[in-house]
């Protein structure tokens, strides 16, 4: 025979409702925030890969420096865009330092002077690299 205690009945069904609901108010913002903080620490991830690869084409394009070929006629000096090459030798240069490029490399030239160092822009991804680069000028006949 056994013998039960008065005053332990246990739980209700209403107090146990009432426990699975307050549980779950708490939770489902506690998971809300997990899955926030995950994609903002994926896309500082992909972000900082991105300021690797356009630091490294920086590096690649400061030691090369860049070859800018111009012509001068009638006293007027008019520039080729070197930028595609550019791009091309500093991409080639980081595949063999190791670095894949999942996006497009674009690096472009501008504000070509004459015996001047020339302004650089590196873009890979979202990053951004501004800086000024070597320049060797060869003159090209027509």
């Amino acid at each position: 025979m056994r013998s039960v205690k008065k005053g332990r009945q246990g739980f209700s069904l209403i107090e146990v409702v009432a426990a699975i609901t307050i549980l779950g108010l708490v939770a489902v913002p506690v998971c809300i925030n997990l899955v926030t903080a995950h994609r903002v620490n994926q896309k500082a991830a992909r972000d900082m890969q991105d300021w690797l690869v356009a630091s490294a084409a920086a590096e690649v394009l400061l030691s090369a420096g860049v070859t800018v070929e111009y012509q001068e006629s009638a006293g007027i000096i008019t520039f080729r865009d070197p930028s595609d090459a550019v791009t091309a030798d500093t991409a080639a240069g980081l595949r063999a330092l190791g670095h894949e490029l999942d996006s497009p490399l674009q690096i472009s030239v501008s504000g070509l002077r004459l015996g001047e160092a020339c302004p650089v822009s590196v873009r890979y991804g979202s990053a951004v690299i501004d800086t000024y680069v070597h320049a060797s000028y060869a003159e090209v006949t027509p």
